[in-house]
Formats: C-alpha cells, sequence, structure tokens
C-alpha cells in the first residue's frame, strides 16, 4: 500500500529583546585567527591570540519570515510482509533571517573576493587598497581593523611576490576589534531528503527481529546577506552563523531483538564529512600536494576557498534488557537495562575548533566508551 503526503506552512518570529536592545558588552575571544593574515606575516599576532570583541543589540531589526514545504511517500512493499520504504523531501526558506556579524572567517572570504575583483580590473597587487582602518573597509563589517603599516607592506609585497596572482592577497591590517551586532540578511534557503527503511522479520522461534534506517541528505543550504551580494555556503561546512557543521550525509540503522521478557539491540550512527572553515589554504599549497582528498576547494562569496576536510565517523552502541514478571508486587513491573555507548571508544575527527573537534557534533562521542544501567518500576 502507498501512502503520499503534502505540507506548507508559512512562519513569522520577531526579534528578542536581548536583540534589540542589549547594551555594549565587551569581551575577550580566545583562540582567534586571524586567517587573512596569518598565511602572509606568519606573526603570533595573527595567528591564535586572544582579541576583544564588542557585541551589541539592533534596534533597526525586522520580523523573520519563512516557507515551509515538504512532500513524500510510504511504501508497503508489496509480497514482502513487514518491509516499508518512504521518502521524504522539505525544504525552508527564510527571509529577513536575524544573524549576527560574519566573524573573521566571512571577513577573509570578503577580502579574497574584492582582492581578485581589483587585479581582474588590471589594478596591481600592491595598489589595491581594501580600506583597512577606514569606513570603506571591504572585508566584513564585524572585523575592524587597523590601518596599514610600512611592516605590513613588506610583508605581503614578500608573500605577494611567491604567489600567482590568484593566489596574492592585498595588504590590510591587523585585527583590532571582533564587532558583533545583530542584523537582518536577505534571504536563507535549505532543502533535502530523507530515507527510512524498516523491516519486521518473521516470527522465530528465537524471538523477533527487527530492523530499520534512517538517512538524511543535505542538498542545498546558502545565504544571501544583502540583495546582490555573493552567494554564502553552508552546506557541508561548519559556519558558526548556523550552529555549526552541516555535513552532507547523516543516517543511523539499528537493529532489535526481543524474546518474552528479554531485549537487546546493536544502533550504528554516521556522520559525513565536512569541510573546516577555520582550516583552509592556498591553491599554490594544495596543487604543490597533488591536490590531496583532505583539501576540498569550497566557491563561496565569489572565492574559491581551500578547507582541510573533517572525516567522517562510525559509532556503535549496544543495550541489553529484561523486564522482571513475579508475583511480588515490589519485583513485578520492574526492568533492567544494560548499555555501551561508542563501544570501540572512537575518538572525535580532528577540526580547527579549539578544543579539537566539532563540540555540536562530537560532544558525547568525546566521552570515550560509556556505560549505563538504568532500573525503572511501575507503579
Amino acid at each position: 500500500m502507498d501512502h503520499g503526503a503534502r505540507s506548507y506552512n508559512e512562519g513569522f518570529h520577531a526579534p528578542n529583546l536581548a536583540q534589540l536592545f542589549t547594551g555594549t558588552l565587551i569581551r575577550t575571544v580566545t583562540g582567534s585567527t586571524d586567517t587573512y593574515r596569518s598565511t602572509v606575516t606568519g606573526a603570533i599576532t595573527d595567528g591564535p591570540s586572544n582579541r576583544r570583541s564588542v557585541a551589541s543589540g539592533n534596534r533597526n531589526l525586522q520580523p523573520e519570515t519563512s516557507t515551509g514545504k515538504s512532500g513524500g511517500f510510504v511504501v508497503e512493499v508489496p509480497h514482502v510482509k513487514g518491509l516499508s520504504v518512504s521518502v521524504d523531501y522539505w525544504e525552508i526558506r527564510q527571509k529577513n533571517i536575524i544573524g549576527s556579524g560574519g566573524g573573521v572567517a566571512d571577513d577573509t572570504a570578503a577580502l579574497l573576493v574584492a582582492t581578485q575583483a581589483a587585479l581582474a580590473k588590471g589594478t596591481a597587487i600592491g595598489a589595491i587598497d581594501l580600506g583597512s582602518g577606514t569606513a570603506n573597509y571591504q572585508g566584513d563589517p564585524s572585523v575592524v581593523r587597523l590601518p596599514v603599516t610600512q611592516a605590513d607592506k613588506d610583508a605581503f609585497a614578500a608573500y605577494n611576490a611567491r604567489q600567482v596572482p590568484g593566489n596574492q592577497r592585498a595588504v590590510v591590517g591587523g585585527i583590532d576589534i571582533i564587532r558583533s551586532s545583530y542584523f537582518n540578511k536577505s534571504e536563507q534557503f535549505l532543502n533535502g531528503f530523507d530515507f527510512d527503511i524498516s523491516y519486521r522479520f518473521p516470527q522465530f522461534a528465537i524471538g523477533q527481529f527487527n530492523v530499520s534506517t534512517n538517512w538524511s541528505y543535505l542538498n542545498d543550504f546558502h545565504a544571501y546577506t544583502a540583495p546582490g551580494a555573493p552567494r554564502t555556503e553552508y552546506r557541508n561546512g561548519n559556519s558558526a552563523n548556523v550552529g555549526g557543521a552541516t555535513p552532507i550525509w547523516r543516517g543511523s540503522t539499528t537493529l532489535t531483538w526481543h524474546r518474552k521478557n528479554w531485549s537487546a539491540g546493536l544502533g550504528h550512527y554516521y556522520i559525513g564529512h565536512y569541510t573546516d572553515v577555520n582550516a583552509t589554504t592556498t591553491q599554490t599549497v594544495w596543487d604543490s600536494l597533488g591536490d590531496p582528498g583532505y583539501i576540498q576547494p569550497i566557491l563561496n562569496n565569489g572565492a574559491y576557498s581551500y578547507r582541510y576536510v573533517v572525516h567522517d565517523s562510525n559509532t556503535y552502541n549496544i543495550f541489553a534488557s529484561y523486564r522482571v514478571s513475579a508475583q511480588n508486587r515490589w519485583l513485578n513491573g520492574m526492568s533492567f537495562r544494560f548499555g555501551v555507548n561508542n563501544l570501540f571508544d572512537l575518538k572525535p575527527p580532528l577540526s580547527a575548533d579549539s578544543r579539537g573537534y566539532e563540540v555540536g557534533l562530537y560532544n558525547v562521542i568525546a566521552r570515550g566508551r560509556t556505560f549505563s544501567l538504568q532500573v525503572t518500576k511501575k507503579l
């Protein structure tokens, strides 16, 4: 038997009081790397450093609006009792998204785009003025830079002399402060597919087995910060603007067994690879290494960046449980469940996060192999 479904919805979200009226807050951001200058200068101050961050609200924010669409079907496979397959498509289009300042990664991307645009117009690399330390700064507005010094000019000139035009960088000063305020993005769009397969095996003498597998595919995730702005890609990255990593594939498979008062299960969990926006290199380095697979070119904000690929992961959990049936009213209905998470003690894949791994995805795995014992009693 086939079943189909479709849906359409609209949403509205007003800015909260903190986004509107937060006063100026000055704090320190630790381990922040100037990914535009550090490649050029190699200076300690451009590497992982403590930087000032200034946060404030924005009283001119407009409400967010969104439209969502989804559709799919479920098929009870003919002649295979207990087998069902479902496929769902979903999409969300949001306008006037409330976001915070883009940060250093978006600043680097904007500077690279501006540099290549100036070179395309015939401007010599040493004559390009990106407005560092002025109101005409062409990087991300969330980053405030110091005026260019002679030492800056010398360092960038030496670096650019070794680069092909596609890898050259126009001179800018060091980071002064990172501003974190709220603003309305022009538009954000994401869509994807969900796939589910489940099968209930015929009853065996040793018990009942069931297996299910669920997979999600992120097809598109992008935004425009303003009308006419370059497209910002969030799919297959880990931008802080969207809460962290967005791998293309994620999935799980579970096998369970039940017999009388006993049950047990094995779960497999997969998180696909993604690129690290905070671990980038140049095309020259990528080419010199023979175009390795652990570095991936990503077109973002109108220019290519060469990012480190954080590899995928496979983890396994197991459990076994027993439900007591007894005439004693205190024991009857009591259940014992023993489980092991991260059965093979997998370590989180390395990323450029200051903690060494993507916390949003791998905080549970980072604990290592863990054991649990649960006792419940129905009253």
